[in-house]
């Protein structure tokens, strides 16, 4: 006999969770590594790069700015620790979801 797929509620929302999930996890990501990306060192701006071309426009930075919490971040040495604990959270979040997406597919098969 064939079989005809059928989309679950509790399939779809599990999806959904597990999408958004990622979306999240991508997003912290972004927001903690762009301060290295965009040029901010442990010692300062990096030459050549973007940051030291947005402290040139800027002249003298003020302590509230986001320049400043960029480098603030960049100079504690956080960014290598917060590396490995993204990656582990990461890694933790991908393996949770595609288990939780695999015990609750949105499709399910129904004999006709």
């Amino acid at each position: 006999m064939p079989s005809k797929l059928k989309i679950t509620k509790r399939g779809l929302y599990t999806t959904l969770i597990c999408v958004a999930i990622a979306i999240a996890v991508g997003v912290i990501v972004v927001l903690l590594v762009a301060p290295a990306v965009l040029g901010f060192g442990a010692a300062g701006p990096v030459a050549g790069i973007l940051a030291t071309s947005i402290q040139a426009g800027i002249g003298n930075v003020a302590a509230s700015s986001l320049f400043a919490g960029a480098q603030s971040v960049a100079m504690s040495g956080a960014l290598p620790a917060l590396g490995y604990v993204i990656a582990g959270v990461v890694s933790g979040a991908a393996g949770a979801s595609g288990a939780i997406a695999s015990r609750h597919s949105v499709f399910q098969r129904q004999r006709v």
